[in-house]
């Protein structure tokens, strides 16, 4: 009796413990600050990282960040220099995803709330084979500006379920 249930243990941990894990990948992402007050702009890239990080690593996943950036002009293409350093490291560190995390900032205004992206845009890539799988982005003033790391959060959220995911 005690052996056979032995075996069915055994058999239990082999054949159901495996359909029961659940996928962590491994994410690297990089937020550049960009536009005119960018240079002003203090603590922002801390919080949006610390969001990020917050709800990758909450979904189960391995996440790791590059030094934030700050550029005084939107870069027109795709992987700014800095940027396209940060997915070469991430990919030869064994990061499956790459998050760039772009924080435009209007021109600096007196009584504009100092340290508020006029608009965000989160973009998501699978490194090898390289492909963009999404991109999100908000314009404007919200909680997804006033309250940064709520903001970074809800954002983030939006782009986890594409982890992972055949596309």
């Amino acid at each position: 009796m005690w052996r056979l249930l032995g075996w069915l243990l055994c058999a239990v941990c082999l054949f159901a413990a495996p359909a029961f894990s659940g996928y962590a990948a491994n994410v690297s992402f990089v937020v550049i600050e960009t536009g005119a007050a960018a240079q002003a702009a203090k603590g922002t890239a801390e919080l949006w990282e610390g969001g990020i990080m917050d709800v990758f690593f909450d979904a189960g996943h391995v996440v790791s960040n590059a030094r934030a950036k700050k550029m005084s002009v939107i870069p027109a293409e795709e992987f700014p220099e800095g940027a396209l350093r940060d997915f070469q490291e991430a990919d030869e560190g064994g990061s499956e995803y790459f998050i760039i995390a772009f924080l435009n900032y209007a021109e600096a205004s007196e009584g504009a709330e100092a340290g508020a992206p006029e608009s965000v845009r989160l973009r998501l890539y699978k490194v090898a084979p390289y492909k963009f799988l999404v991109e999100e982005s908000a314009l404007g003033k919200g909680f997804v500006f006033e309250d940064g790391v709520n903001g970074a959060r809800a954002m983030a959220k939006a782009i986890v379920p594409y982890i992972g995911r055949k596309m």
